[in-house]
């Protein structure tokens, strides 16, 4: 929802004549009622302003709840998005939202709305459009780099008013052509590339394709310097098998220009449910892989040894620990569940675990 995540952390706040495009854009995507027109099923694509990769767009509204569009990009975005839509399992985009770039902007209650948002939308003279009435008040919310939602700042105003326009005309033309639409379910709408964003694009000129599966993304080799890499190594092996693992919750530390989510990895004897080893996120974009890294070491240190087996869950932090772990002789093993580790999250503070 639309109320700020953490109050230690104040966003910047954008120019008012950007505002100013910001909420024309979003009044012409809303005059559209995109959730009438677009299935949940059909994304839309258009290349980023910036880097040139591609940005998927989904319309929210078909279920009576949340109205709006939501914007995606980025490596893991994109890997969840093509899984959950292939597999049917809509629960993988909770389990990667913490690592997906995603920028929306919904239509809200004027109750819902900040009073910054409410204080800003007074200086522009901002009125809905003639008849809106209900969730018809423009709301942006950005969440990238492993951070918490936040609002816009000059770069991703910049990438809403390159992109909302296309995705909005892109609409419109399918608006055009409702009943072929419904030909194009669980496919891609593409915009054509060469159109500058202003451009008024046709039904005709629209390419589909469908969804196709992407490799998991790749990770950072978790690495160690010589001085640990060598006090490691002259640890003793045992028959100890840890369970280890690295997650994230929604509990959000307020520092840097952004609040970003609390990450934590641990590292459980499996017998004895005893935590030997733990380490907090140290920023939004320290990986997952490379905190489960650090609470392995920390394990390593307090027992004095070398376990002989190492039980993951997550294929990433078997890549990133592979070279490691070979170094270490240490056996790496990939299960689909962590038992030690559930039992240890389930006692946790509910807002940490997902």
């Amino acid at each position: 929802m639309p109320n700020l995540p953490n109050k230690k952390a104040s966003p910047k706040e954008l120019p008012l004549e950007t505002w100013r495009g910001l909420y024309a854009a979003a009044d012409a995507l809303f005059a559209l009622e995109p959730w009438e027109i677009v299935p949940p099923d059909i994304f839309l694509e258009a290349r980023h302003p910036q880097n040139g990769a591609a940005v998927y767009a989904s319309v929210m509204g078909s279920m009576n709840t949340l109205f709006g569009l939501s914007l995606h990009d980025g490596a893991w975005a994109h890997y969840a998005l093509m899984k959950a839509h292939l597999t049917g399992e809509e629960n993988l985009l909770i389990q990667y939202i913490h690592r997906m770039s995603t920028r929306k902007i919904e239509f809200v209650k004027k109750s819902e709305l900040s009073k910054r948002d409410k204080d800003r939308l007074k200086l522009l003279g901002y009125k809905p459009q003639a008849g809106a009435s209900g969730a018809c008040f423009p709301y942006f919310e950005v969440m990238k780099d492993g951070c918490a939602p936040w609002p816009p700042d000059a770069d991703d105003a910049a990438f809403f008013l390159d992109l909302l326009p296309r995705f909005t005309a892109m609409i419109k033309a399918m608006a055009s052509a409702a009943e072929a639409l419904y030909d194009f379910s669980n496919a891609i709408a593409v915009w054509p590339e060469e159109r500058p964003a202003s451009y008024c694009v046709s039904w005709n000129e629209i390419t589909w394709r469908p969804f196709r599966s992407l490799p998991e993304p790749d990770v950072d080799i978790f690495e160690l310097d010589e001085f640990t890499m060598t006090r490691l190594l002259n640890l003793p092996q045992s028959d100890l098998e840890l369970e280890l693992d690295a997650f994230a919750g929604f509990a959000t530390v307020g520092q840097g220009p952004r609040p970003w989510f609390m990450k934590l990895g641990i590292a459980i004897d499996g017998n004895s449910d005893m935590v030997l080893g733990i380490e907090i996120g140290k920023s939004g974009t320290d990986s997952l892989e490379n905190i489960a890294g650090r609470a392995l070491v920390n394990a390593l240190s307090k027992i004095n040894a070398r376990p002989n087996t190492v039980v993951l869950c997550q294929s990433s932090a078997m890549r990133a620990l592979g070279l490691i772990a070979g170094k270490l002789g240490i056996k790496l093993k990939l299960c689909e569940s962590l038992p030690a580790v559930e039992r240890a999250r389930a006692t946790m503070p509910e807002h940490f675990g997902v």
